[in-house]
């Protein structure tokens, strides 16, 4: 397009403002793309170093946004569209120079339009948990142009499958109508037309992904399949004659050195497959004299008996450990096994009715695939040692740590609830490091963080810890000291608690000399870095303290993280006040405000940073700071 055709800035301005949120989920920084800004002249290096330095990307893309509608860029708009088209987001280009209008010369190098975003995001799970990138998906997509070498490096750098699956669905939304067209096609190349299935059904009628109930049949048998089949070469002839596996997945499989190693791939391939490539490889399993391996694939008609008559009898002690708050009942929706009006009913009532509610309608059920998804359900969102708890009748057996908590454990946590209440910081990085332990689910973490008040996010939590196992509290207490959370750490496990907590006493006074400290502490002066390098906070603390413009919320939030956290950080913020001269401040937590005589001036005290600036001073400790 030549230049004079070109929108004008203020037309570009204005729509990266209107349609800010859609871009925020079309630009890619991470691509080269900045680089290419700097290069071309479209941004300074001082601006690029601004949004690279930016903790998340969401953040760099803000920022960017903010720097062209603010003016910190080049007027050349052609320099910004060059960029954008060598980085691969011809697609965000072209949506700027039509100013949201799709015009025929773009064709399909246009983003995703609502119809595509929303069948991914409603699959989401589904295809993070079935897309195999190992088999050569990755090398058609990048033959088909889909994406660079270093877009590629991305995704499979990620840690695990399941990762590398996520990184792949943020680049697909983020990608053209072009992109995702090859993508359907090379999905269609490797064999997973049960995966295309899911997100345009007329490109791949009757392949549909394996039910989730095999899946289980798989995933609770895995043990005894992997001891009892046996992965020879007539085995995998068979399975490549039948097209239940490729040549390249063959080869794979072949690669491996030991039969377990083998069939554990082999079974991973089936569960990832097709409800055809199941029934064949049943059928291979029958061929290659392997039969009495499948009555653990078949769905076991004594399992859906045994499993209501343990709901039945545990019934109670279930009322209390379900979690119906944080997806099950989408599931189960999802599932086929309660009707739209069924998940209505159940929500319209408090907790423990619905939980009672739900449990009548699972005791109706009446099928066997019904009642291994209500198991698959259950652990889809996280209630894995529910599921455990009802299979096993009661009985830990070998199932200790996915076992719903101990009685006692959890009417612990009631005897601490105050502490647990008033201390625990669920806003300074610990749900990311719940999240990142698997203690808690995705969405949970999301319910927790949209609650208004510490209060109710904090009596969210405690909730979601007390339905849930013995393994998650271990979690959250080793996710409390990693975020230097001691004192409700101490509080809930002493034996687990190396560091010693801050005293009471010390804890007093930070809370009685609130006011005082908040007013005088001084943190503009890299208080926050040297406590920092001191150890005594992490860098999650330390972006937390320094974020807010105003000094004395800085120093709330400051005085908020000695609160919570342990002796030897708090000795160290101690060192890093004598360091930096602020005598004043430690006289005042060491020995108390009878340090000072009523009406006595802290101006001597206080470091050149607050002398006679804009600060408000009281100049004096007086009864009505303590």
């Amino acid at each position: 397009m030549e230049s004079h055709q070109l929108p004008s800035a203020a037309d570009v301005s204005e729509l990266l403002s209107v349609y800010r949120e859609n871009l925020l989920q079309i630009i890619d920084t991470k691509n080269s793309l900045l680089s290419k800004l700097v290069s071309n002249g479209y941004l300074s290096r001082e601006r690029y170093d601004a949004i690279e330095s930016k903790p998340t990307e969401k953040e760099s893309i803000e920022l960017l946004i903010d720097t062209i509608t603010g003016g910190y860029a080049s007027d050349d708009l052609s320099k910004l569209l060059t960029a954008l088209d060598e980085a691969q987001q011809k697609h965000v280009a072209n949506f700027i120079r039509g100013l949201g209008v799709h015009r025929p010369e773009f064709g399909d190098d246009w983003p995703l339009e609502r119809p595509q975003i929303r069948v991914l995001y409603e699959n989401l799970d589904k295809l993070i948990d079935l897309i195999d990138l190992r088999h050569g998906l990755m090398e058609s997509m990048y033959g088909a142009d889909c994406f660079n070498s270093s877009q590629q490096d991305r995704i499979m750098n990620a840690d695990g499958d399941a990762d590398c699956n996520v990184q792949l669905m943020k680049y697909i939304r983020r990608s053209s109508f072009a992109v995702f067209k090859h993508f359907l096609r090379c999905l269609i190349e490797t064999k997973q037309s049960h995966v295309v299935y899911l997100l345009d059904p007329q490109l791949a009628p009757d392949i549909c992904p394996l039910e989730e109930g095999y899946k289980y049949r798989i995933k609770s048998n895995l043990t005894k399949l992997i001891q009892n089949i046996t992965v020879d070469v007539v085995l995998l002839a068979q399975l490549e004659t039948n097209e239940c596996i490729t040549r390249r997945q063959r080869q794979s499989i072949e690669a491996e050195q030991t039969n377990s190693k083998q069939c554990v791939l082999l079974l991973d391939m089936i569960r990832r497959g097709s409800q055809k490539d199941y029934q064949g490889f049943i059928e291979c399993l029958r061929r290659t004299s392997q039969a009495h391996v499948i009555e653990l694939l078949k769905i076991q008609g004594q399992q859906i008996v045994d499993v209501i008559a343990n709901i039945k009898t545990l019934r109670n002690k279930l009322l209390t450990i379900i979690d119906i708050d944080h997806g099950l009942l989408d599931h189960l929706h999802s599932f086929n096994i309660l009707t739209e009006k069924q998940v209505g009913d159940v929500q319209s009532k408090p907790t423990k009715s619905a939980v009672n509610l739900l449990l009548d309608y699972i005791i109706d059920m009446s099928s066997i695939e019904q009642c291994e998804k209500f198991l698959l359900a259950l652990e889809k969102t996280h209630q894995k040692h529910v599921a455990n708890f009802i299979q096993n009748n009661g009985n830990p057996g070998n199932c200790s740590n996915d076992w719903p908590l101990l009685e006692s454990t959890s009417w612990g946590m009631f005897g601490h609830y105050q502490t647990f209440m008033e201390l625990t910081d669920t806003t300074n990085g610990l749900l990311d490091e719940l999240v990142s332990a698997d203690c808690i689910s995705l969405r949970q973490a999301e319910r927790i963080a949209t609650c208004r008040t510490d209060f109710s996010k904090n009596s969210t939590l405690l909730n979601i810890v007390q339905r849930g196992s013995n393994a998650n509290y271990d979690k959250l207490i080793e996710c409390l000291l990693k975020t230097k959370q001691y004192v409700v750490a101490a509080e809930l496990a002493p034996d687990r608690v190396r560091k010693n907590p801050l005293s009471q006493e010390i804890a007093k006074t930070i809370v009685r000399l609130n006011a005082a400290l908040i007013r005088h502490i001084v943190t503009q002066d890299g208080l926050t870095q040297q406590m920092f390098d001191a150890g005594c906070i992490t860098e999650r603390q330390k972006r937390y303290i320094e974020s807010p413009a105003w000094y004395m919320e800085s120093n709330t939030r400051l005085l908020h993280v000695l609160r919570r956290g342990s002796q030897p950080d708090f000795d160290l913020f101690i060192g890093c006040l004598e360091k930096l001269k602020q005598d004043h401040v430690k006289n005042l937590l060491t020995c108390g405000p009878d340090q000072f005589l009523h009406g006595e001036t802290l101006e001597p005290y206080l470091p050149s940073v607050l002398k006679g600036s804009s600060v408000p001073l009281s100049g004096k400790i007086s009864k009505s700071y303590i």
